[in-house]
């Protein structure tokens, strides 16, 4: 149990430096929120890993409605 709720713990701040990491690209280089999450996800999948960072995206998005 302690290792999900260490999980939860690194899931919760990762997903907020993400959100920091896209806002500061959309403000320096001035482009879309779509466009700044892409690069945020690519820099993010090349520091964590494809793997960790797929399954933390997926577990993102299950409850968002499209």
């Amino acid at each position: 149990m302690v290792w999900v709720e260490e999980f939860q713990i690194f899931k919760t701040n990762m997903m907020s430096k993400f959100k920091q990491l896209s806002e500061k690209i959309q403000k320096k280089q001035g482009v879309s929120e779509k466009s700044a999450n892409a690069i945020a996800a690519t820099i993010g999948r090349n520091k964590y890993g494809a793997n960790v960072f797929t399954k933390l995206a997926a577990k993102a998005n299950k409850g968002k409605k499209k």
